[in-house]
């Protein structure tokens, strides 16, 4: 596994969980809801619910005319990144986890991941490939 695939596991996400899921309660989905920064790329996540679940979108990237040209589907590859849905259906595991498959832009690639509330400012995004033996962390910030 290249150091660059690791790399880009949590450049953005996509949740393609097909797995039933509990309902998220109004104050979990809450903390959770919001615009959060990735540090690495300043690029933001907009969290929100979506019916029972959480999903997510790119909102904001430094470079507004980047498409997603690493895409599996050659039909997609020319759309800009700002605006994937990121995250889809992602199935609470816990009182501040959700967790699903993430897509990495960067990549093209799939992969298991998970996306914990630190605080009310902070979460954490944990993108993992084989079975979640080689995992990576990234800690970002809620955009004010």
């Amino acid at each position: 596994m290249s150091r660059c695939v690791i790399f880009s596991l949590t450049v953005a996400i996509l949740i393609l969980s097909t797995a039933p899921f509990a309902p998220l309660s109004a104050d979990m989905a809450d903390k959770v809801v919001g615009v959060w920064l990735r540090p690495q790329n300043g690029s933001h996540i907009k969290f929100y619910k979506c019916g029972g679940s959480l999903c997510g979108k790119v909102a904001k990237v430094t470079d507004p005319s980047r498409k997603d040209v690493n895409n599996p589907d050659p039909k997609l590859r020319t759309r800009p990144v700002v605006g994937v849905l990121i995250m889809n259906g992602a199935k609470k595991t816990n009182a501040n986890s959700w967790e699903g498959k993430l897509y990495s832009t960067d990549s093209g690639k799939t992969f298991n991941g998970t996306v914990t509330i630190l605080d009310e400012s902070s979460l954490q995004l944990r993108g993992c490939v084989f079975a979640r033996i080689l995992c990576r962390n990234e800690n970002w910030s809620r955009v004010k």
